[in-house]
């Protein structure tokens, strides 16, 4: 008798964080066993839209604009391409699926929680369809889930503890890189007929103009042109007298917690990725004139050194309320500024075991959707007792700041 027909398995295979070939477990996954295989990234408008907010750095889309192409130049590579899908995953990858007869959807696990709730509602309405779906850890080193089941689902709060589970994990499982795959299935027709969603890039002038890439490009490379500055803190022996320009020999030695190879790397990540679609600022759109940029580091550096560089202490995390600095004059001191050290870290009456979300949520930025709290609240180790690696060292300078509980500190 004649051996059954081939089964013919059409396979999406859903891109997110790990757009690379290499070192992929999920795209391995997704393709064995695969007669098709459709690459896909899904441009989710609760994270790439303007009325979200999303698109205020242009440098962010950017970056992921240029990391799309060369993933798709790569599945050009082995006869393949990437289709860029616009649209809600949850309604955008079954279309897709049942427009080209898709039996299975791949993608790897992402632990953040909007995308715990996105992935659940793909799979459910998947897996409604009929679907198979297959996926695989590859952003993270090892599986949280394996390290939540070695603490017996007790969370970590020391980093000794995580470093022993990791150890514990990683024998288990020890960790293996993969080369990108030498071959896959192509996608059926060259030219798949579109799903309900548009499956084109999306336009390049949809972008906002400029940007200050050649500013901060041109001040990061002034920067590591020049002679590495040394940045130097007070000595312990230093009169009251000191000030900046101060024989170094009577007032100043270098510091052991701030260099400058150290600040222009900071520097380059924050000029051109920032930090909550917020970078610095170096020069106007278009410019290459880096001259507000010096202006600006200048200014940063010049507030710094009030405390942190010449003390070679790191700042800490040291808002003050309203009711703390009027316990400050309600024993006979000056209130002083809203930020003082001495408040930081459950100092002042503050109960740092006691910060909690509002009960109904936080507003999630990128989304607009509501956080219920303890999605976002850390878990709190009523017994954890913490020490600050850094302190000012003249005579008579407050010692490292502590935090520990209330029961551990007598009033």
């Amino acid at each position: 008798s004649l051996p059954p027909p081939p089964t013919m398995v059409a396979v999406v295979y859903w891109f997110r964080k790990a757009l690379r070939l290499h070192d992929n477990p999920a795209l391995i996954a997704a393709a064995e066993g695969a007669s098709s295989l459709y690459p896909v990234y899904c441009l989710d408008p609760k994270t790439c839209s303007r009325a979200r907010g999303a698109w205020t750095n242009p440098n962010r889309m950017r970056f992921l604009l240029e990391s799309l192409a060369d993933l798709d130049a790569s599945l050009r590579k082995l006869n393949s391409r990437l289709i860029v899908l616009h649209g809600d995953p949850v309604e955008a990858l079954p279309a897709a699926c049942k427009e080209w007869s898709a039996s299975r959807l791949a993608y790897e696990l992402d632990y953040e929680q909007y995308s715990l709730r996105r992935d659940k509602a793909v799979r459910s309405q998947a897996e409604q369809a009929g679907l198979e779906v297959v996926t695989c850890v590859g952003h993270t080193l090892v599986d949280p889930e394996a390290l939540l089941l070695l603490s017996r689902g007790a969370p970590v709060t020391s980093y000794d503890k995580f470093r022993g589970l990791l150890a514990q994990e990683l024998k288990a499982r020890p960790v293996t890189t993969l080369p990108p795959p030498a071959s896959l299935p192509d996608g059926g027709d060259a030219s798949p007929p579109p799903p309900p969603v548009s499956l084109s890039p999306p336009p390049p002038a949809a972008l906002p103009d400029g940007g200050d890439e050649g500013g901060a490009a041109a001040l990061v490379l002034a920067l590591s042109s020049m002679s590495p500055y040394q940045f130097r803190k007070l000595k312990t022996t230093a009169s009251a007298s000191c000030n900046i320009e101060s024989p170094t020999g009577a007032c100043w030695e270098d510091s052991e917690q701030y260099f400058w190879a150290d600040m222009v790397g900071a520097l380059e990540k924050m000029a051109t990725r920032g930090v909550a679609g917020r970078t610095f600022f170096a020069s106007a759109a278009g410019s290459s004139d880096y001259a507000v940029g010096l202006a600006n580091l200048a200014a940063f550096l010049a507030q710094t050194m009030q405390e942190t560089i010449q003390y070679d202490a790191c700042d800490e995390n040291n808002w003050s309320e309203q009711s703390a600095l009027d316990m400050v004059s309600a024993k006979g001191g000056s209130p002083g500024e809203i930020y003082p050290a001495s408040a930081a870290c459950g100092q002042l009456g503050q109960s740092y075991q006691s910060y909690s979300c509002p009960a109904g949520g936080v507003l999630d930025p990128d989304t607009g959707e509501t956080v219920p709290p303890e999605e976002v609240q850390c878990a709190v180790d009523p017994d954890m007792v913490v020490v600050a690696q850094t302190s000012a060292q003249w005579y008579g300078a407050p010692p490292p700041l502590f935090c520990a509980p209330r029961t551990a500190v007598p009033e």
